[in-house]
């Protein structure tokens, strides 16, 4: 297979590199270097996407290591056992998906349950480069492109770009300081009457009996005040999605309330700094990365629960 079929990530030396292939029926032998021809090829249906050793001087795969990997890490294993040459950081990755969007590798913290592989895929403008800091996100390349099929490709539905913004109202449900008396939630062996206690409660598990009735503006307040556990940054998105998908997956009501939101792309906005969870509106943070996690993470709940 031809070199030219790949979307190089990182050249690791003057001879391998890795590269990305898209995949027509998940065949790593039928690899193309763009998505339109292999969605074609593939009936319209999104293709798979695999990161692989190329050998350049052969214009084939590397000869150890005739697989395609879902990770960028596994391409990078193998050829670091190979050649006993560890660490090496990909080089950006840009892959245009129309005139307009193009998508490519932006580093993260390792310690982010969101994107445990140092890495997420991230979509930018493909004049400029800059990325689009109101979408989300995503983990692996896949993942990112259904997104695009969804609310980005040219031509989609009006319904395709509303974006739920506001969590009150007909939407209240949504917040993490929804009061939950009637049907409190259960987790971490207690009951919780917000998500917001559930979760500020694992700052310090010693003390979560305080959180169990707080109200979200009570709980945030009390977060502050109790000894921070040491590894709270690294495990805090992972507690979030405990929480949520606590929430949402033992109350009837809200699960159907969650799902009935659709396909519409969930993101908070506000206006006190905080682009980690949601998406500040602010003039100061106007070019900021808006990261999205509390609404990346709903919406993995409301499609984790269909």
């Amino acid at each position: 297979m031809s070199t030219n079929n790949y979307q190089i990530v990182k050249e690791l030396d003057t001879r391998y590199a890795i590269a990305l292939g898209f995949c027509a029926d998940g065949d790593p032998d039928d690899v193309y270097n763009n998505v339109e021809d292999a969605r074609a090829q593939n009936e319209g249906r999104t293709p798979s996407v695999g990161f692989v050793v190329i050998d350049r001087q052969t214009g084939e795969w590397a000869d150890f290591a005739m697989q395609a990997f879902a990770y960028y890490e596994g391409a990078l294993q193998c050829y670091n056992e190979h050649m006993e040459q560890p660490d090496v950081v990909p080089a950006l990755l840009l892959i245009p998906l129309d005139e307009n969007v193009a998508l490519t590798l932006y580093h993260e913290d390792l310690s982010s349950e969101l994107c445990p592989n140092g890495y997420t895929f991230t979509f930018c403008d493909s004049k400029s480069r800059m990325a689009l800091v109101n979408e989300p996100s995503f983990p692996t390349c896949d993942e990112a492109l259904a997104y695009y099929e969804k609310h980005l490709k040219a031509g989609e539905s009006e319904d395709d770009t509303q974006v739920i913004t506001d969590f009150s109202g007909e939407y209240g449900f949504l917040n993490n300081g929804y009061v939950q008396i009637d049907h409190p939630i259960h987790i971490f062996g207690r009951d919780f009457y917000t998500a917001e206690g559930a979760f500020q409660s694992q700052k310090c598990p010693e003390q979560a009996d305080s959180f169990r009735d707080a109200t979200g503006r009570s709980a945030k307040a009390l977060g502050k005040h109790v000894p921070l556990r040491s590894d709270w940054d690294s495990i805090k998105d992972l507690v979030m999605a405990e929480v949520l998908l606590a929430k949402f997956s033992q109350n009837d009501i809200l699960r159907q309330k969650l799902l009935s939101t659709g396909d519409v792309r969930i993101e908070p906005h506000n206006t006190r700094h905080d682009n980690y969870w949601g998406n500040c509106q602010c003039a100061e943070c106007a070019w900021k990365k808006k990261e999205n996690r509390l609404g990346t993470i709903l919406m993995r709940i409301r499609e984790k629960l269909r």
